[in-house]
């Protein structure tokens, strides 16, 4: 987590300080941004967005996900149309109502599955349960905006989302710490995303939603994530032109 954020720190800084540059190299037609911090809120939903899953409760405004990259790749269609990709890495967490978390469990046959419980957890009452996984997206992104680099801007398209480390976390009572649970909680590796992102200058709003559930075979629900929240877009621009 610390280690996320002094990477965020230092890329947006790199970007902040590149931001008014604007360099003639003469390669071609096309424009390159170095571009942008995102934090926002998540819910887990059905079909009803942005309404949390009655089957998998959460905790009302808790959930929080954020992410950065370090460059963006397009081209410059004309003064007002790019399409472009930036890959980043992000970091969700779901905050579950009633003390639930997610366990390994085995039936009569000794087949593991993934259960949502509530029970003590090593002994101890359980106080906060979580859900965490990490994401590398790459995004198409569909840019409209003004003549020059400043003013309001549009983005909108599909997105590839590989999620990865996943785990099953626990605050119980009495106790500071965090434990893991598990970390196989039969999360879907991929998903295709719709991303669409809008603001004025620097600052913006994002919001996402997947198409694909995010548990493999919706074990053990059926829930897709959705994530609206602020964009800081540092955008450092290179032109190029034949």
């Amino acid at each position: 987590m610390k280690k996320f954020f002094i990477l965020a720190t230092i890329a947006t800084l790199i970007s902040g300080s590149a931001s008014s540059q604007d360099f003639d190299l003469n390669i071609g037609n096309s424009l390159r941004h170095i571009p942008y911090f995102y934090i926002g809120v998540n819910n887990l939903c059905h079909d009803r967005i942005p309404n949390p899953a009655e089957s998998l409760p959460q905790r009302g405004g808790k959930g929080l996900e954020f992410g950065f990259t370090f460059v963006e790749y397009g081209y410059q269609i004309n003064d007002f149309l790019d399409l472009s990709t930036s890959p980043y890495i992000s970091r969700s967490r779901y905050w579950l109502a009633n003390a639930n978390y997610l366990a390994q469990s085995r039936d009569i046959m000794s087949n593991r599955r993934l259960i949502i419980t509530n029970s003590d957890w090593d002994g101890q009452e359980v106080k906060q349960g979580y859900l965490r996984y990490w994401s590398i997206r790459i995004p198409v992104n569909f840019e409209i905006h003004s003549a020059n680099s400043r003013g309001p801007w549009l983005v909108l398209g599909p997105e590839l989302e590989y999620r990865f480390g996943e785990a099953s976390i626990v605050k119980t009572e009495g106790s500071k710490k965090r434990k893991k649970v598990t970390n196989d909680l039969n999360t879907n590796p991929l998903s295709l995303n719709a991303v669409l992102k809008f603001g004025i200058d620097d600052f913006g709003i994002i919001a996402r939603y997947s198409f694909n559930s995010l548990f493999n075979e919706d074990n053990p629900v059926d829930v897709a994530p959705f994530m609206i929240g602020l964009a800081f877009d540092f955008s450092a621009e290179f032109h190029y032109s034949r």
